[in-house]
C-alpha cells in the first residue's frame, strides 16, 4: 500500500505527465478549427445501420416520391450484400457515404488521446474508403456509427479524434453527432445548432457538418447505454407533432444563424413503425420550400461551402 508520501508524489508525477505532455498531444492543442461561411439549407442524412435487403428495396421505393436528394451512409456489410441496390440509389442522384466503424483496437484509456490513437483511426478509415471505392462507389464523407466508436475504458466519442483522423482520411467531410450525444435522454429540446467548421492540421483541413436533429432522440431510445447512463426515467418516445413542432424551432435557429439544418431520420426505425419517417420527411421538405431553402446532399453541402470559403485562414481558438 503507498505511504502518505509515496501518493503524494505520484500525484506529482502524474500531474507533472498531464501538464507536460498529454496535454499537449490532445487534438484541441494540435489543430485549428476555423469558423466557415455558411447558409441555410435543408440536408437529409440517412444512417443505414440494420437495414437488409428488403428494407433497402423499400427504402429506394418510398425515396422516388419525395424528388429530392438526401445523404445514405452505409455499414460494411450492407454494400457486400446489396452493392446493385445502393447503385441504384447513387443513379437516382443520393449521394452514398461511410458509416464507419473506424476505431483502433487497443485504446486504453492511457493512450486513447495520443498520436498514435489518432493514426490508428486514420488507418482504418483510409481502409474503409479504399474498400468501397474498389467496388464502384466513392465516399466524400463519413458519420461514424456509434457503437464502434467508443473510446476504451471511457464509455464515450471523442469527436475531436476522430475529427482529425478524417483529415488525410481521402475525404472531404464528417458528419458528426456531438449534439445528440451530448443531450440527456429525456430533456424537453436539442441544445442550439451548431456551424458547420474547419479542423485544420497543418495546412490540411477537413469539414465538419454538426447534425441538428435526429429521430432517435423523439421516438426511440438510444441502444448506447453509455451514452445515456445519466437518464433518470424510463423514456417514452413523444408524438408526432411534438417532434415537428421541435423541428420547426430548431430550423428557425438554423435560418437566423445562416447555417444548415442536418437532420438524421433512421428508415430502419420507420419500417419498423417506430418513426412516420414518411411524414416527416414530407412536412421537412414542405418547410424548406415554404421558407425558400435547398434540400441539398451533404457532399453537395460541402461543395458549396468550399467555394464560399476558399479565402479562409486558419486560426486557432
Amino acid at each position: 500500500m503507498l505511504k502518505e508520501n509515496d501518493s503524494a508524489l505520484f500525484v506529482k508525477i502524474r500531474n507533472l505527465w498531464r501538464n507536460r505532455f498529454a496535454d499537449k498531444l490532445m487534438p484541441e492543442k494540435r489543430s485549428a478549427v476555423v469558423a466557415v461561411e455558411a447558409f441555410p439549407a435543408l440536408c437529409f442524412r440517412h444512417d443505414m445501420d440494420s437495414c437488409n435487403r428488403d428494407d433497402l428495396l423499400h427504402f429506394i421505393e418510398q425515396e422516388q416520391e419525395f424528388s429530392v436528394p438526401s445523404t445514405c451512409f452505409f455499414l460494411r456489410y450492407q454494400v457486400k450484400e446489396a452493392p446493385d441496390l445502393l447503385a441504384e440509389l447513387s443513379a437516382s442522384g443520393h449521394e452514398i457515404g461511410l458509416h464507419s466503424e473506424a476505431r483502433p483496437f487497443w485504446n486504453t484509456s492511457l493512450v486513447q488521446l495520443l498520436w498514435f490513437v489518432e493514426i490508428g483511426y486514420r488507418r482504418k478509415l483510409r481502409r474503409q474508403v479504399n474498400w468501397l471505392r474498389r467496388r464502384g462507389f466513392d465516399p466524400q464523407g463519413h458519420s461514424p456509427h456509434s457503437i464502434n466508436n467508443y473510446l476504451g475504458f471511457q464509455n464515450w466519442i471523442n469527436w475531436n479524434v476522430i475529427e482529425q483522423a478524417t483529415i488525410g482520411s481521402g475525404m472531404k467531410y464528417i458528419s458528426d453527432w456531438r449534439i445528440i450525444a451530448s443531450t440527456p435522454e429525456g430533456a424537453p429540446d436539442f441544445p442550439e445548432p451548431l456551424p458547420p467548421f474547419y479542423r485544420v492540421l497543418n495546412l490540411r483541413k477537413i469539414l465538419v457538418i454538426p447534425t441538428s436533429w435526429d429521430d432517435k432522440f423523439f421516438f426511440s431510445s438510444y441502444e448506447d447505454r453509455f451514452i445515456r447512463k445519466n437518464t433518470n426515467s424510463a423514456y417514452k418516445g413523444r408524438s408526432l407533432k411534438e417532434a415537428l413542432d421541435n423541428i420547426a424551432f430548431q430550423l428557425g435557429l438554423c435560418i437566423k444563424a445562416g447555417i444548415p439544418f442536418v437532420v438524421n431520420l433512421h428508415p430502419y426505425n420507420g419500417l419498423r413503425g417506430k418513426v412516420e419517417f414518411g411524414e416527416l420527411k414530407t412536412q421537412l421538405i414542405e418547410m424548406a420550400k415554404d421558407r425558400k431553402i435547398p434540400v441539398l446532399a451533404l457532399n453537395d453541402l460541402a461543395e458549396r461551402l468550399a467555394l464560399k470559403n476558399r479565402e479562409v485562414s486558419p486560426e486557432n481558438r
